[in-house]
């Protein structure tokens, strides 16, 4: 089973080099995800579990929960390969006149 592609538990996983906020990793990795001008906006839940080291960090993005208005994403930021987590939590994107649900339970099928 492909973990980036399970459907009982949906994922994407966006990488980038080690440098500045750990939230901004994270707002970068739902950027990518959606593919147009989605703004992460709200609540930032974050929870720091070590100090990121040098290198590639691996956030794994899902969705926590999704209404008419928003969409919480659930996070964990780690290392390259996962075996080491940075920080976990969660964090609310705003939605862009509905543009953004269509697109998530089209390519979250588990939500369909």
């Amino acid at each position: 089973m492909n973990a980036i592609r399970d459907d009982f538990n949906p994922k994407f996983v966006y990488f980038s080099s080690v440098d500045g906020d750990l939230a901004a990793h994270v707002d970068g990795a739902i950027r990518t995800y959606c593919g147009e001008a989605c703004v992460p906006a709200g609540e930032l839940v974050l929870e720091s579990l070590g100090t990121p080291a040098a290198g590639t960090m691996r956030v794994d993005l899902w969705v926590e929960s999704l209404d008419d208005a928003s969409v919480t994403y659930g996070f964990l930021c780690s290392n390259a390969n996962g075996s080491a987590a940075y920080a976990r939590g969660e964090r609310t994107v705003r939605k862009n006149a509905g543009r953004g649900e269509r697109r998530l339970l089209r390519d979250l099928h588990a939500f369909a």
